[in-house]
């Protein structure tokens, strides 16, 4: 099945199953009030109702059924567990039901329908949202640093007008770039950001060498602003993609116990699930090369 290979997945409760398809629904309590006399209504906003998700998945291959019986075994218990959407984050959900279709031309597959609802209060989406944000916010900073220097006044004298159109240019051409390359490619996350700050220093000094200060004041705040959005953009990149490194499986083991045996705490199995794309969390065998965060203090990392 060739199409499988760019299936997303999920979890819950540390089992992995592949995505087909997935639809959420966000609902708010309202509760409306009406006057006489008086045409509409106003809302009151009385919180949101327990998010659902209904999940189309694929259970396939050679060890489909083992799989899917570890699912069904998981939905049957009823309990409350962490679900990891493909999109959106993770939190505390419950399956409410299960649908399971089999088909006599594929006895390797079977298509499962899975109603979860979420479980639990206060739950947030992740800050993988404001990654995005934060970089339209650092897009537009330096849109707006190109703006104020061209309609600032240039020096007169050639030599420091070419000066400081390099220096400057330099400084929001790097800014510019760094929303997209950064999420592209967040392994060199340090190196780029101390690069803006050095090319925004640069332009800076050259500004106040070759031009007014009330001149090169808007110039001057717009690029600064490049390096606060970078900053935040770093912030949020590092919350959603800290450093990884790769190490070598050594024991047939499931999961939660290689995250007990790296971590010292198996609840860190969800953090291995969100940078390995593993179908069998139960079951990950000797030798297979697992990503892990590498915040560890270990002799052996």
């Amino acid at each position: 099945m060739a199409w499988s290979q760019d299936l997303e997945t999920a979890t819950f409760r540390g089992l992995s199953f592949e995505v087909v398809s997935i639809s959420d629904r966000i609902e708010h309590r309202v509760v409306e009030h009406e006057f006489p006399y008086r045409d509409g209504a106003e809302l009151e906003d009385t919180g949101r109702k327990a998010r659902p998700t209904t999940v189309q998945a694929a259970f396939h291959g050679p060890n489909a059924l083992v799989e899917l019986a570890a699912f069904v075994k998981i939905a049957d218990e009823g309990k409350t567990g962490t679900f990891r959407h493909p999109l959106l984050g993770t939190w505390k959900a419950k399956v409410v039901s299960t649908s399971i279709e089999h088909s006599e031309g594929k006895r390797d597959f079977a298509a499962v329908t899975i109603e979860l609802r979420e479980d639990g209060t206060n739950t947030e989406f992740p800050d993988v949202f404001s990654i995005s944000a934060e970089g339209s916010k650092l897009d537009d900073a330096a849109t707006n640093a190109q703006t104020q220097y061209d309609n600032m006044e240039k020096p007169t004298d050639p030599i420091a007008a070419e000066r400081l159109e390099v220096a400057v240019q330099d400084a929001i051409d790097n800014s510019a770039s760094a929303s997209a390359d950064l999420q592209d490619e967040t392994s060199g996350l340090i190196n780029r950001f101390g690069e803006i700050q050095a090319f925004v220093n640069a332009a800076t000094v050259a500004l106040a060498r070759d031009v007014d200060d009330v001149e090169a004041y808007g110039t001057t705040t717009a690029l600064r602003a490049t390096v606060f959005g970078a900053r935040r953009l770093k912030e949020r990149i590092e919350r959603i993609h800290p450093k990884v490194i790769a190490q070598d499986v050594k024991a047939t083991a499931p999961l939660v116990v290689i995250a007990n045996d790296r971590y010292k705490d198996p609840d860190r199995t969800d953090d291995l699930e969100r940078i390995n794309r593993i179908r069998n969390p139960f079951l990950v065998g000797v030798g297979e090369t697992i990503k892990i965060h590498g915040d560890l203090d270990r002799d052996d990392q």
